[in-house]
């Protein structure tokens, strides 16, 4: 039996602190999304025990992992056999969030922006508590390209009146695991909010009669063929594609029945995407959809 060695790392940011270094609008290009969102070209019924399911990361072609909100627990799902091949479990109950495949390494997310590191898909190596200016973080996924995790938090992230009008991703350095003194990224809501009106996507009123963007972050993931960085807002039914320094591409509003609550992101490397849905009032499912010839 392996041991268990447990390094909790504190990384602490002022609560005050938010810089604004906006990302910009690109309104000089108008790409398709590159997947047809209406019908997948396959889906995954998952078993009860993922009714809540809240994140998955592919390791291969047919083994997903993924994680649910209240379980400490890390389920291995074979895409091909459809069932639960495998459970790990790496901590007592908790609120988690997302998990992201780092080589041989998964990480979990916690909602209080708590990180898992499961060494070789096996023990729990060690626990990082990067405190982030949030009460909510919920998405997670691996920026191979920087050698970091981007941490997409659904609650505003500072304090002061203009901290409500950005949503915000943060990096956690892999190197030396310190988390970034301000965000990676950081989406201008009115902007958004104008990009999607300016292009024809319909936004919701709210209670007020308000029309206005509010990404709350479900799930991120940086698709390798186009190095385009998806995030997923459940709450509000929208895929957001951006380029990688953050410039709005696409909004993309879904379908509230087949995208129930979309908490989970994935990408194969041939630009083939996974989302999970929680099961609300029917069945937790994996919907599959291949990425389309000829689309950028």
């Amino acid at each position: 039996m392996k041991s268990k060695v447990i390094l909790l790392i504190i990384t602490i940011i002022p609560a005050g602190l938010f810089l604004l270094f906006t990302c910009s609008l690109n309104t000089m290009t108008n790409p398709q999304i590159p997947y047809n969102l209406k019908i997948p070209d396959a889906k995954i019924t998952l078993p009860p025990v993922l009714h809540e399911i809240s994140g998955l990361s592919l390791i291969d072609d047919t083994l997903v992992a993924c994680v649910q909100d209240e379980l400490g627990t890390v389920f291995f799902v074979n895409l091909k056999e459809k069932r639960i091949t495998r459970s790990l479990v790496f901590s007592g109950k908790g609120d988690f969030e997302d998990i992201a495949r780092v080589g041989n390494d998964l990480y979990v997310l916690r909602s209080d922006a708590v990180l898992f590191k499961i060494a070789a898909f096996d023990t729990p190596a060690y626990k990082v508590d990067s405190v982030l200016p949030a009460k909510n973080t919920e998405g997670l996924c691996y920026d191979k390209a920087n050698s970091r995790l981007l941490l997409g938090c659904k609650s505003k992230s500072g304090k002061g009146k203009k901290a409500k009008d950005y949503s915000t991703v943060w990096a956690f350095n892999l190197h030396d695991n310190t988390l970034g003194a301000v965000p990676v990224y950081n989406f201008d809501l009115q902007a958004l909010t104008q990009f999607a009106l300016s292009h024809g996507v319909h936004i919701p009123e709210n209670k007020k009669g308000e029309t206005s963007l509010k990404i709350k972050i479900s799930a991120l993931a940086i698709n390798p063929v186009d190095n385009r960085l998806y995030v997923l807002s459940a709450a509000e039914y929208i895929l957001y594609v951006f380029d990688i320094k953050g410039n709005i591409l696409l909004i993309e509003p879904l379908d509230n029945n087949l995208f129930k609550k979309a908490e989970g992101l994935s990408f194969y490397d041939n630009g083939d995407m996974l989302i999970s849905n929680e099961g609300m009032s029917g069945t937790p499912d994996i919907l599959f959809f291949k990425r389309l010839s000829g689309k950028k």
